[in-house]
């Protein structure tokens, strides 16, 4: 019943958490693509070849990195890195093991199932509907009135689902897979109903933001070759 008595307080937490779900402007801003990086490679090579030799080994190991780093692959394990990094701050939980976590082959599939639905759909449903639907349904399933089954057993793509429908398959099952992981680590990790499902928006966004990188990344490959065709 506690729950039920803070219910105005975490669906509104709910919605804010969910309407952060798609990066906004700003944050797009702040991503760079590889080839915007040349002109500083360039520069930063220069001054390298001033080094002495005996640092020559740490320069490579450096460069290889930040090669590595300007790769497709690259770019989107570290915003993936940097986003679960903030997460386990903000929820005082182990990195490591949150990053073993949120990067395991289950979580990684059920983050991007999310994903391609979440900008798939053509109709932005407003937040706060969608909070206070994964408020009750989840608190449905707690009590034991309602079958997880009708979420977790479901086919993805269900065309009369709405955005809580998805979200709440994700909780149930991220909460499914991390409970039945048998790593201490993440078994460790108990809150309230409230932080709990906070948590599980928190990690979402990680893939949110890892999947809206990609398609920006891929939006631009396309502009490339367009480009090249026409100059052709």
């Amino acid at each position: 019943m506690e729950d039920l008595r803070d219910a105005e307080k975490s669906v509104s937490e709910f919605a804010r958490l969910i309407d952060k779900l798609r990066p906004d402007e700003s944050t797009r801003h702040t991503w760079e693509r590889p080839d915007d990086l040349t002109g500083r490679r360039s520069s930063h090579d220069s001054q390298k070849s001033a080094k002495t030799s005996s640092l020559g080994a740490l320069w490579r190991s450096k460069n290889l990195k930040k090669e590595w780093d300007e790769t497709v692959e690259g770019i989107l394990w570290n915003e993936l890195d940097q986003s679960q990094t903030r997460v386990a701050h903000k929820f005082r939980v182990d990195q490591t093991a949150l990053k073993e976590y949120i990067s395991s082959p289950d979580m990684m599939e059920l983050g991007c199932e999310f994903a391609r639905h979440y900008y798939g759909d053509p109709v932005r449903e407003k937040a706060y509907w969608a909070a206070e639907d994964l408020f009750f349904d989840l608190q449905a399933v707690k009590q034991g009135d309602t079958n997880a089954g009708r979420w977790v057993e479901a086919k993805v793509y269900k065309k009369h689902w709405d955005l809580a429908d998805h979200i709440i398959r994700f909780v149930l099952l991220a909460e499914q897979y991390r409970l039945c992981s048998g790593q201490a680590k993440w078994l460790s990790w108990q809150w309230n109903f409230t932080v709990n499902v906070c948590f599980y928006l928190s990690i979402l966004r990680c893939y949110t933001i890892r999947d809206a990188r990609q398609r920006q990344l891929a939006g631009g490959a396309r502009l490339e070759t367009l480009v090249i065709v026409g100059d052709g």
